[in-house]
Order: structure tokens, then C-alpha cells, then sequence
């Protein structure tokens, strides 16, 4: 029985070790959102950041005010939305 909780519990710290290590990778490629202007990466960014666990490791671990992210995350897609809708138009 405490083997299997020891199991357990070295599972749950190498799979937050691992958010730790996939959460910091997405602050390092903040940039590339912003300069490449992909929408669907920040769309898939939201969704993942709407769990609840992810959610909590991030404001808990980071530091980050998930809701304003998600607000200038939200501003920034809209206006990459517009810029396709443009350039869709245009032709």
C-alpha cells in the first residue's frame, strides 16, 4: 500500500516537473505568438490554460495574473483575426 501511494506520488511530482518545464518553454516562445501572429496556437493556449490544475500551477508557480493574460490574449487574437480578414478581402 505505501508503495503504491510512493508510486503515485513520484508519478504527480515528474508530471509537475514536466507543466514546469512545458510552462516555462511557453514563456520563452511568447515572443514567436507575438511576432508570428499564429491565432490558433494562442487558441490551443487558452484551452489549455483553462484547466483547472494548469490554472492553479500557473498563478500559484509564476506568478502570473491568468485573467490579464487572458484579456491581452483575447485583444491580441481579435486583432490577428482582423489582419486575415483583411487580407482575405483584398483579393
Amino acid at each position: 500500500m505505501i508503495d503504491l501511494v510512493i508510486e503515485k506520488a513520484n508519478f504527480t511530482f515528474g508530471f509537475v516537473e514536466s507543466l514546469k518545464t512545458y510552462s516555462q518553454t511557453w514563456l520563452r516562445m511568447s515572443e514567436v505568438f507575438k511576432n508570428r501572429g499564429n491565432v490558433l496556437t494562442v487558441s490551443r493556449l487558452q484551452e489549455a490554460l483553462q484547466n483547472n490544475f494548469v490554472k492553479h500551477f500557473v498563478e500559484s508557480n509564476l506568478d502570473i495574473d491568468l485573467e490579464q493574460l487572458f484579456r491581452k490574449m483575447q485583444v491580441y487574437g481579435m486583432s490577428k483575426k482582423v489582419h486575415v480578414l483583411i487580407a482575405l478581402t483584398s483579393f
